[in-house]
C-alpha cells in the first residue's frame, strides 16, 4: 500500500491541520491523558496508568532571543549563546496508531533523507519517502498492516544487491497478547522501495521481548549483521540480554548470545570502542542498573562467523535505558549519552579514557527531563561545530535541544507535544541544518502523529 501524504504546513502558534479522521487542534486545549510508560512502552490497548495532562498542549515555538534563562541547567545569563530555537512543525501522518522507533537513511537513492518507522498498534513498518527535499512525503507499507507488533527498525544493505533493506523487531504475538513471543524479521527491498517489499522471517514468533535492533558488521565479513536486545521489564531470565544474528551469505543465522545476564535491555549502540578497527557493542540494562561494553575478541582484519565478546562494565547508574554515541567535546573519543528512566528522567554522558577498560568519567546534561521515557537524537543543530542533544520526553510531552556553551549545558525549547515518544534527526530539506522527526504514543491511538520539525535558518 502506498499513501501520498502532501506536506501540511502550520504556523508556529497553531498545529497543522489533520490529514485523516482525527480531530483538528484549533487552539490551546487539554488533550486528555498521557500513558504512563513505566519501562517497556505500552504497546497494546491495556494501558491502565495515566498521567493527567493539565495544561494547554498547543504552546507554539518559544524562541530564545537573548540572554534569558532557558532551562533548569542555566547557571548564568546567556549560557545558551545566540542560537534561536526555532523549529516549525509539519504534520506528516496521523493515520496510524502508536509510533515507535525508526531510522533515517536515503532509501530511494534521490539524495535526501527518508525515514522507516515502526508502529506497534497498527502493527506494521512504514517507510516515509521524502519527495524533492521535503516538498511532500509518500508513505509506503514495508509490512502489511497487522503483520508485526513493531518496536524498532534498522536499515542496511543486508543482501548486498546495492539497495537498502529494513529489519524490524516485533515485541509480541498480537493474537496471544503482551508477554507472548515476538519476532525478528527483515524486509528485502526488491528494487523499487515504493512497492514489493519481500518479508524474510529470521526467527518467527519465538523470541521473548525483542525490543531494539541495530545493523552492523560484527563478524568482519563486510556484510551487516543484526544486534537485538531483549527487554523484559520483569527481569525474567528468558527475556533479557543481547543477541547477535550473523549474516551467513543467504540469510541470517541462528542467534548467538553476546550476554544473557543483562536485564531489561532498552538501549544498544555498535561502535569501535577500543579503536582497534573491530566493532564492539554497548548496551544498557535498565533492571540491572548497568552499562556495559562488549569487546569483540576477533583480531583486526580477520573474519569470524561466531565472534566472542568480553564484557567490560562502564558504570552502574540507576535504570539506564536509551543510548547514543557522539563526540560532545574536543577530545578524540566519543561520549556515551544515556537516559535514566528512574525519578525525574536525567540525561548523562560518559567519557571514556584513552584505555576504555579503565573508569569512564560521568557528567550530567540534564538532571530533570520529565520522567523515564526519554529518547534523543544527536546532531549539530546550531551548526557551531559541536554535537547537541535533541530530546523528547513522553511523560512530559516536551521536546528540547540541549547544547553546551563554555562547558555548561543549556536547554532550548522546541515545542510541547502531546504523547511524543521517539525522536530522529536528519537533514530532510538538505539545507545543512539537521531537522527532527518525532512519533507519538497516545493512549487511545486516535491522535498519534508523525511530525517533522524543520530547523529554520
Amino acid at each position: 500500500m502506498t499513501l501520498v501524504l502532501p506536506l501540511a504546513c502550520s504556523s508556529e502558534d497553531a498545529e497543522a491541520p489533520d490529514l485523516g479522521t482525527a480531530p483538528t487542534d484549533v487552539g490551546p486545549r487539554d488533550l486528555g491523558f498521557l500513558p504512563n510508560d513505566a519501562g517497556i512502552p505500552d504497546v497494546g490497548p491495556n494501558d491502565t496508568g495515566v498521567v493527567a495532562d493539565t495544561g494547554s498542549q498547543d504552546q507554539g515555538v518559544p524562541a530564545d532571543v537573548g540572554p534569558s534563562d532557558v532551562g533548569p541547567n542555566d547557571t548564568g545569563p546567556g549560557d545558551a549563546g545566540n542560537f534561536t530555537a526555532r523549529f516549525t512543525e509539519r504534520l506528516l501522518d496521523n493515520t496510524f496508531r502508536h509510533g515507535q522507533g525508526g531510522q533515517v537513511a536515503d532509501l530511494d537513492g534521490d539524495g535526501d533523507d527518508d525515514v522507516a518507522i515502526a508502529s506497534s498498534l497498527t502493527d506494521t513498518v512504514y517507510l516515509y519517502l521524502n519527495e524533492n527535499r521535503n516538498q511532500s512525503w509518500t508513505r509506503v507499507n514495508v509490512a502489511p498492516d497487522g503483520a508485526i507488533v513493531a518496536m524498532d527498525t534498522a536499515i542496511a544493505d543486508f543482501d548486498g544487491d546495492g539497495d537498502q533493506d529494513i529489519a524490524a523487531v516485533g515485541l509480541f504475538t498480537r493474537v496471544d497478547g503482551f508477554g507472548s513471543p515476538g519476532e525478528v524479521t527483515w524486509y528485502e527491498n526488491t528494487g523499487n522501495p515504493r512497492q514489493n517489499w519481500a518479508t524474510r522471517p529470521i526467527t518467527g514468533l519465538t523470541v521473548l521481548w525483542p525490543f531494539r535492533v541495530e545493523a552492523a558488521d560484527l563478524t568482519g565479513d563486510g556484510r551487516p549483521d543484526l544486534v537485538v536486545t531483549l527487554g523484559d521489564p520483569s527481569g525474567a531470565a528468558a527475556g533479557n540480554g543481547v543477541r547477535l544474528y550473523p549474516w551467513t551469505g543467504s540469510g541470517f543465522g541462528p542467534a548467538q548470545t553476546i550476554d544473557d545476564t543483562l536485564l531489561d535491555v532498552g538501549g544498544v549502540v555498535v561502535a569501535d570502542i577500543d579503536g582497534n578497527g573491530v566493532l564492539d557493542v554497548v548496551a544498557a540494562g535498565e533492571a540491572s542498573g548497568q552499562l556495559a561494553w562488549y569487546e569483540n575478541n576477533t583480531p583486526p582484519g580477520q573474519t569470524n562467523g561466531t565472534p566472542t565478546f568480553t564484557r567490560r562494565n562502564i558504570a552502574s547508574p540507576p535504570a539506564p535505558k536509551f543510548l547514543g554515541l557522539a563526540n560532545l567535546d574536543a577530545d578524540p573519543a566519543a561520549e556515551l549519552v544515556v537516559t535514566i528512566s528512574r525519578d525525574n528522567g536525567a540525561i548523562v554522558a560518559y567519557d571514556p579514557p584513552a584505555d576504555p577498560r579503565q573508569p569512564w568519567s560521568e557528567s550530567t546534561i540534564t538532571a530533570d527531563f520529565g520522567g523515564g521515557s526519554t529518547r534523543f537524537a544527536l546532531a549539530d543543530y546550531d551548526r557551531d561545530g559541536t554535537i547537541d542533544v535533541a530530546a523528547a520526553s513522553n511523560p512530559a510531552g516536551t521536546i528540547r535541544v540541549f547544547r553546551r556553551v563554555s562547558g555548561v549545558w543549556g536547554e532550548l525549547p522546541v515545542a510541547d507535544k502531546f504523547g511524543v515518544i521517539w525522536i530522529l534527526g536528519g537533514d530532510f530539506d538538505a539545507d545543512g541544518r539537521p531537522d527532527l522527526i518525532t512519533t507519538t504514543y497516545e493512549q487511545s491511538g486516535t491522535e498519534d502523529h508523525v511530525t517533522l520539525w524543520r530547523n529554520e535558518p
